[in-house]
């Protein structure tokens, strides 16, 4: 008897250290179906999305994702264009006067509003003004769907020197037409 609660004493140990998992330190929000989440100066939004997709003969493809938050004070889109958009890492170009952008190995641009559609408050870029980076992820794409992770900084553009850093994730269904 006394060999048998030892032995169960020592699988419930084995049982409490194999079982838990390591913090793997990745804090990027997790989006449902129809959905982008972001972390945006600390905290989480949800915004509801769409996706579109536009191929082009100049331009190649290109995927707009666009979403507004619930109380409609919050809008996000991300771009990713490419000769062919596939499931892999989209760089955030570093922009500087004369630059001009890439679309055999592809890019992704980012935008972030505060406000109504008829007001904008605030507004942020990752393209065309100096300090933005990061990149676009997409992780699983098909001809109903779109997912990824996004981590970009983006510039303020009504002072162009104010930066901040938005990373989330993004699961979004293409509309039909």
């Amino acid at each position: 008897m006394r060999t048998l609660l030892r032995f169960s004493f020592a699988m419930l140990i084995a049982i409490a250290l194999f079982s838990c998992s390591k913090d793997d330190g990745d804090s990027t929000p997790s989006a449902t179906e129809g959905q982008l989440t972001a972390e945006i100066n600390g905290s989480n939004t949800t915004f509801q999305v769409y996706a579109t997709k536009v191929v082009t003969e100049e331009d190649g493809t290109v995927i707009y994702i666009f979403g507004t938050s619930t109380d409609g004070q919050k809008s996000f889109a991300l771009w990713v264009l490419a000769n062919s958009v596939t499931a892999r890492t989209y760089p955030i170009p570093s922009y500087s006067e004369g630059y001009e952008y890439d679309t055999q190995t592809g890019y992704g641009m980012g935008m972030y509003w505060e406000g109504t559609a008829q007001t904008v408050d605030e507004e942020w870029v990752s393209f065309e003004i100096e300090g933005s980076s990061g990149s676009i992820t997409i992780t699983d794409i098909s001809n109903t769907n779109v997912k990824g992770t996004f981590d970009l900084t983006m510039v303020n553009l009504g002072n162009q020197t104010s930066t901040m850093d938005f990373n989330g994730s993004f699961n979004a269904n293409f509309l039909t037409y």
